[in-house]
């Protein structure tokens, strides 16, 4: 931003040199306010055009920044990571929901909500928490904020997750220390 500012004041000075100089060369018989007006219109065009310019490369950074910011899509889908004996599912629906469970042999463990994504950060705001069997089901309301930290693998089939948050599962995996997860086959399927 001061390179920009400190081009616009060099800029100026430049102009208002050369249009003074230019006065100063330009005939003085009939009319010479009509010269001095062309050089300040010639002016005025090439300071324009410098700050079309400069918009549109302003434009195509802010344009590539938003699109890093935004990589949300990226983690979309449904993540499954398989332990000994638990599963933990991690669904990012593109409608701002959430849902991370856990299940164990016919117990599953979840947390519900809705989610943001910050560049490699998804913010899980947990509103609801619980556990089923085939037989019962218990829920409670929540209100808890999850920081979950991810990052997409280059084949998009796979996404470390490294969170603090989730609770370790039956197996004693503690998500705190980084666990890969694989996107859930017809996932693929519908963004390939």
């Amino acid at each position: 931003m001061k390179k920009l500012i400190f081009t616009v004041l060099l800029l100026g000075s430049l102009s208002a040199a050369v249009f003074a100089q230019e006065a100063s060369e330009a005939d003085t018989s009939e009319n010479p306010w009509k010269e001095i007006g062309q050089q300040g219109m010639k002016a005025l065009k090439e300071t324009g055009k410098f700050f079309k310019d400069a918009g549109i490369e302003i434009g195509s950074t802010v344009k590539e920044g938003v699109k890093s910011a935004v990589a949300s899509e990226k983690c979309y889908g449904e993540w499954v990571y398989k332990g000994k004996s638990t599963k933990t599912v991690i669904s990012c629906n593109s409608d701002g929901t959430m849902l991370i469970e856990q299940k164990t042999g016919l117990e599953t463990q979840y947390w519900k909500g809705v989610y943001t994504v910050a560049l490699n950060t998804i913010t899980f705001s947990v509103k609801e928490s619980g556990t089923k069997t085939l037989f019962s089901s218990k829920s409670e309301q929540a209100d808890e904020n999850w920081l979950l930290l991810y990052t997409v693998q280059e084949d998009e089939v796979s996404m470390k997750i490294i969170s603090s948050q989730i609770p370790a599962d039956k197996d004693g995996t503690k998500f705190s220390k980084g666990i890969i997860f694989t996107k859930n086959k017809s996932f693929r399927r519908n963004t390939e």
